[in-house]
């Protein structure tokens, strides 16, 4: 695997924890209240976001089941997708 791919498959991780380095800096700078809870907003909608966008379990079908599917007569949608 290339650190194209590492980096493609962790990329909302890796903008996330850049995110949240730069919001760190700024509550570091001011320490009040508000800029605590701002970068605690910050955190939840990033986990949050992490949580809706993670890829679901799949349905994989052998070569065989498809077959007999397609060839079925029956109106069929296939829909292929990667989850990378």
């Amino acid at each position: 695997m290339t650190g194209k791919q590492i980096l493609n498959r962790n990329s909302y991780i890796v903008i996330g924890g850049i995110v949240l380095l730069i919001a760190a800096y700024f509550v570091a700078q001011s320490g009040s209240l508000l800029s605590w809870l701002a970068w605690i907003a910050i955190v939840a909608a990033l986990a949050t976001g992490l949580w809706l966008l993670r890829p679901g379990k799949g349905t994989p079908m052998s070569e065989a089941e498809l077959e007999k599917a397609i060839s079925s007569g029956v109106p069929l949608m296939l829909q292929l997708f990667s989850n990378y």
